[in-house]
């Protein structure tokens, strides 16, 4: 398996010559008894001079546009909805058609032009919500009518997105559309999601220059409406939103794919794995930036942290005898594990002050009684 960087020499005209940013491995079939040695697969093993030519085309996988220019001499370019699995998905987690749509869109829109999900720099919560709950502080504030204009001051924030209990199946649009999202400065994004595997049923792509090599215009499926910073994302007018797709148990799955730039990618699961899931793009510096999402999903199916973890900010040992009496026996989420850490030395210091306070009145009380008894006698 050859990979190769999209790195190219643009001082000079289409067809660009690569920089040869090339990584080579051997995928093997077989058992542990029979591993290749690189001594049987020498003569490709420094095979970074192999070209495309008229004569011997090569194929391409995972194109980052629907075909190359003739002078590339690549004859075929193959998106991941082409493969197939090697291993059948079990029925229970092949999805249905999804009940709900929830659009991505990764670009170069938040603060300064850094980076972004729709919009908003992602800012990480000030305490895990899988023990502490989320604070409405600091939150993104999403949802129909909320944008974020470049004179926004909320929109870097903890980007949440919840998946209701009703939502068994649920379509993500990944898309890379918008102002900037091609050309210079434009790019493709490897997405990544947390507690899931996802089905991917479609990939479109942007509008690609044949002579000059390069994407220059993005796909017209997803608007950003007027909103500069494409904060909500959704189908163009006139685009079959409702179109169905045939997931087999052979339908390919991942849990991370390159969202092309200008383009966008469907992926459908199967909301059944409660608890909170980070989304991001896999570039380091995207995603320290801001590009990445929280998904809350089945909030009220979510186990409930130990109560001792939520009264305490130091080490916490908890026993499997606990453990499993929490698991068998599932109790109602107490009250006391919304309290923030913070405020529960602060609640601590009040009681007591409070109780120091009645202590000094009832002195002070004592002290005149005594006063006035000693007068009289």
């Amino acid at each position: 398996i050859r990979a190769e960087t999209l790195e190219v020499d643009n001082t000079k005209s289409a067809p660009y010559t690569s920089l040869n940013h090339i990584v080579e491995a051997i995928l093997h079939y077989g058992t542990n008894s029979d591993q290749p040695s690189s001594s049987m697969y020498s003569s490709i093993a420094q095979s970074y001079n192999l070209n495309c030519t008229r004569t011997s085309n090569c194929t391409v996988l995972n194109c980052p546009f629907v075909n190359y220019n003739l002078n590339y001499n690549i004859s075929q370019c193959l998106k991941l909805t082409d493969l197939q699995l090697l291993l059948p998905t079990p029925d229970n987690e092949l999805p249905a058609k999804p009940n709900q749509t929830i659009f991505f869109n990764f670009g170069f829109f938040g603060d300064g032009s850094s980076s972004a999900i729709n919009g908003r720099n992602f800012m990480l919560p000030s305490m895990p919500p899988q023990t502490q709950g989320v604070s409405t502080t600091g939150k993104c504030q999403v949802g129909p009518g909320v944008s974020c204009s470049t004179s926004s001051t909320n929109c870097r924030c903890t980007h949440i997105v919840d998946i209701a209990e009703s939502n068994a199946y649920v379509e993500f649009v990944f898309s890379a559309v918008g102002v900037g999202s091609v050309g210079n400065g434009g790019a493709g994004h490897p997405v990544h999601l947390h507690g899931h595997s996802f089905h991917v049923v479609d990939i479109g792509y942007g509008t690609y220059n044949s002579t000059t090599g390069i994407v220059n215009g993005t796909n017209s499926d997803i608007s950003c409406t007027s909103d500069e910073r494409c904060s909500s994302p959704g189908w163009a007018n006139g685009v079959d939103s409702s179109k169905d797709f045939n997931v087999t148990k052979y339908t390919i799955r991942k849990d991370t794919i390159i969202v092309p730039a200008g383009g966008y990618v469907r992926v459908w699961i199967v909301a059944d794995n409660p608890g909170y899931w980070f989304l991001h793009c896999h570039i380091e510096p995207h995603q320290i930036e801001g590009m990445a999402v929280i998904i809350n999903e089945l909030p009220s199916k979510q186990n409930c942290p130990p109560l001792e973890l939520t009264l305490k900010c130091n080490d916490f040992n908890w026993n499997v005898n606990s453990f499993n009496m929490t698991v068998q026996s599932p109790q109602p989420c107490s009250t006391v594990s919304a309290i923030e850490p913070f405020k529960i030395p602060t609640i601590v210091l009040g009681v007591i002050c409070g109780i120091l306070i009645i202590l000094l009145i009832a002195s002070w009380c004592i002290c005149a009684c005594f006063l006035k008894l000693k007068e009289r006698g």
